[in-house]
């Protein structure tokens, strides 16, 4: 879709969590075909889809390589034990175990080869984390970067800023703050927000308002010792209709011109009641 909310294409495939390449030529997502959730990718160009995992368990949140020349995603084993692994996008290789520690959904695959994601601490919240992507899986230690209950966070491509959303005050929001340790944290949205994605030179934020909106805002920031923020005011684009979700439902082309959606077919998006009447009888037969 444009920016008006026009449908410049429509995909003709089923599946969740769409994710754009770095070159914008192909999608992976999750599908159910059997008995688990693979991640398949699909060439936008020659509109062919191909099955990039095949190991079994659970798979979602897939996430390109900033080179574009590898996925990375969450495996769910039938035991419950979450992790993460990566495989190569043309399909060769197995998939390779990249971290087993404390795991609540990823993010982002910044272009400094670090993992963006979130955990639970020991309170139970949910936090954000970064994970540099370098050593042993078994000895790789997150950092916390984002010390108040937040997910969803996107760093913005200078690496100064992270977005992120949090229902601090009892209502899920979009703020920003300094990757930096220095002082400010501000909030982008006004009436609810989640799953943040920055415009490609950070001078714009999107995000899904609480009414379902694509919302986007405009970013003018200065980092250094003193980092400051100015946020325009919130500016609605479309309707989205989006799948609802833990992960992305959505992503946005670094111009910010066009979007792709995971959206509610019209069939499905009316709820429907099923009424039986006469049910004990049933009972008895």
């Amino acid at each position: 879709m444009d920016r008006s909310g026009k449908t410049l294409e429509t995909l003709e495939t089923q599946g969740d969590e769409p994710v754009l390449s770095p070159d914008g030529k192909s999608i992976a997502f999750v599908q159910q075909r059997g008995p688990n959730w693979e991640v398949w990718v699909r060439d936008l160009v020659r509109g062919t889809e191909m099955r990039l995992t095949s190991s079994g368990g659970t798979k979602h949140g897939p996430l390109w390589s900033p080179a574009g020349d590898s996925i990375i995603f969450e495996r769910t084993d039938l035991n419950g034990g979450r992790a993460v692994y990566r495989k190569m996008t043309g399909g060769q290789g197995q998939e390779e175990l990249v971290y087993n520690g404390p795991f609540n959904g990823a993010w982002q695959w910044t272009s400094d080869n670090r993992l963006l994601f979130s955990k639970r601490g020991p309170d139970g919240q949910m936090d954000v984390s970064v994970l540099p992507l370098k050593g042993p899986p078994g000895q790789l230690k997150p950092e916390t970067v984002v010390p108040e209950p937040g997910a969803q966070g996107q760093i913005s491509s200078d690496g100064h800023w992270i977005a992120y959303a949090s229902d601090s005050t009892r209502k899920t929001e979009i703020y920003v703050r300094p990757m930096s340790s220095g002082p400010g944290v501000w909030r982008i949205s006004t009436a609810g927000g989640e799953h943040p994605l920055w415009r490609g030179d950070g001078k714009e934020l999107f995000y899904i308002a609480g009414d379902g909106k694509m919302t986007s805002v405009s970013i003018r920031a200065t980092s250094g010792a003193k980092p400051v923020l100015e946020a325009g005011a919130p500016t609605p684009l479309f309707d989205t209709r989006l799948r609802q979700g833990f992960y992305l439902e959505y992503a946005v082309t670094p111009d910010g011109k066009k979007f792709l959606l995971n959206r509610m077919v019209a069939e499905s998006s009316t709820p429907q009641l099923v009424v039986t009447q006469n049910w004990h009888a049933g009972l008895k037969k």
